[in-house]
């Protein structure tokens, strides 16, 4: 390949120094979002599984409200 001038070789390090530094940034961006979309998941799930406990208990109450009544009610 010939000798590299010093223009050549100021690219070259140059170059590589960007791709390492690109690579470095990308691992630790992708590190940060993953971790916040983990947490997030985990908060969100947590918080729709409340909500499907309340509603549950909400329809079973009401069904037994309304077995209650129509035990006591005869028609």
């Amino acid at each position: 390949m010939g000798r590299l001038g010093v223009k050549q070789k100021i690219m070259v390090c140059v170059s590589a120094i960007f791709i390492v530094v690109l690579v470095v940034l990308g691992f630790v961006l992708n590190k940060v979002v993953t971790n916040t979309q983990m947490d997030t998941f985990a908060s969100d799930s947590r918080l729709q599984a409340e909500q499907v406990d309340a509603s549950m208990d909400t329809f079973l109450n009401g069904l037994r409200d309304g077995l209650v009544n129509m035990a006591k009610t005869p028609c």
